[in-house]
């Protein structure tokens, strides 16, 4: 699924965007075996969550398979159930020596 997965509140998206934009741009400078192997942001148009798919199993399951977690902390964020549950998922598997 993903190596890379940026967890945000939808009131943060153009930070989301910016990110994902510039570590896609800097891949591209990188040399193949120092490339991450995807990326995961929820409303990316060609690898995000599809109209239809069922969200929470989709968000849970790149988070399991992920190797590193960005995480854009703002007001919004921390205001969101959503997003600490992500940001605990990361955590548990660092804490279980998993990644992220």
């Amino acid at each position: 699924m993903s190596s890379i997965f940026i967890s945000h509140s939808s009131h943060d998206n153009a930070w989301a965007e910016r990110i994902r934009d510039w570590l896609k741009d800097a891949q591209k400078q990188r040399p193949q075996e120092q490339r991450f192997h995807s990326l995961f942001l929820d409303f990316d148009p060609d690898a995000g969550i599809l109209t239809g798919e069922r969200w929470r199993d989709q968000l849970y399951g790149h988070l399991q398979l992920c190797a590193a977690v960005i995480v854009i902390c703002s007001e919004a964020y921390a205001a969101s159930q959503w997003c600490l549950a992500e940001l605990g998922v990361a955590m548990e598997r660092i804490r279980a020596g998993n990644g992220c």
